[in-house]
């Protein structure tokens, strides 16, 4: 098959499908009626919303035990030793100080130190830093 086939080929395709398109807006146009007959002669009953089946017992169980070593895992109960603490690990406990307890404590408690973000705290600093945030 040559080019000027495929070419005309593919126009008279195209055409084909320009009329098809039309016939089937012209279609979607018209109003269709429908017949009395065919309507139901209630109103159909509201479908009462089934309540989402519970958990099993067990899961509940996990996932309260979940919530509550992340409640305690924000900020250690104990105070660390300056040794144990890394920048990562404290930033770590200031992001999830923010997520609890806003952006705004957290900064003003940054404030306290002097300084605006973690990164700015001497390595010293970092212990009082989290006993300042236990605290909030």
């Amino acid at each position: 098959m040559s080019l000027e086939q495929t070419i005309q080929r593919n126009n008279e395709l195209l055409e084909a499908l320009n009329a098809n398109f039309t016939r089937l807006l012209a279609f979607a146009a018209t109003p269709m009626e429908v017949p009395q007959h065919s309507l139901p002669a209630k109103p159909a009953k509201a479908i009462k919303k089934e309540e989402a089946p519970k958990a099993p017992a067990f899961i509940e169980k996990e996932v309260a035990a979940e919530n509550a070593k992340a409640a305690t895992a924000v900020i250690p109960a104990d105070q660390p030793t300056e040794a144990t603490l890394s920048y990562d690990t404290v930033k770590g406990y200031v992001l999830a100080a923010v997520k609890e307890k806003g952006r705004d404590a957290v900064v003003a408690v940054l404030d306290t130190f002097g300084v605006q973000r973690v990164d700015q705290l001497a390595k010293e600093q970092y212990a009082d830093l989290l006993a300042a945030l236990k605290a909030l």
